[in-house]
């Protein structure tokens, strides 16, 4: 028969755990949107905007706060047993790496609207033909990437 502890010790794993799945799909979701909005387009075929990418950040980081508070308070206790205590550190682990994908997710948003306002400025249009994987200004011009070498010498 399990004693009470023992299933307060269950519930606050389990808490843990859908913290844990919680975060992870809001991280999905936010790469989701800024690989289609890097590509220009959502699944649906519709244009998807960078912004959206911004209004999860700050959920993503309370996430793991909220996560890490909790650990820290399993930890705390001094009654877990051994795999417990590793899985609740694995927790933390993935907690961290979950988080920094959410701020590449935002770096990625950053850099799309980066290239739309120099697109706009420089009056050219890009498209990304996912089939050849190749870059042109108008469908017919590739656009050869800018690399060490590419450049004239002065």
């Amino acid at each position: 028969m399990a004693t009470s502890l023992q299933n307060q010790q269950a519930v606050f794993q389990e808490a843990l755990a859908h913290y844990l799945i919680s975060m992870a799909r809001t991280v999905e979701v936010s790469v989701n949107r800024a690989l289609s909005a890097l590509l220009g387009r959502s699944d649906d075929g519709t244009e998807q905007s960078p912004g959206q990418i911004f209004l999860l950040e700050p959920r993503i980081n309370e996430m793991e706060m909220v996560i890490d508070d909790h650990a820290v308070r399993m930890l705390r206790d001094g009654r877990l047993a051994p795999e417990e205590i590793r899985q609740v550190v694995a927790t933390l682990k993935i907690t961290n790496d979950l988080e920094r994908m959410g701020d590449l997710a935002v770096n990625i948003a950053e850099r799309v609207i980066s290239l739309a306002e120099m697109s706009d400025r420089l009056k050219i249009a890009c498209v990304f033909d996912e089939k050849t994987c190749t870059v042109s200004t108008d469908g017919n011009t590739p656009v050869t990437p800018i690399t060490y070498g590419t450049l004239p010498q002065s």
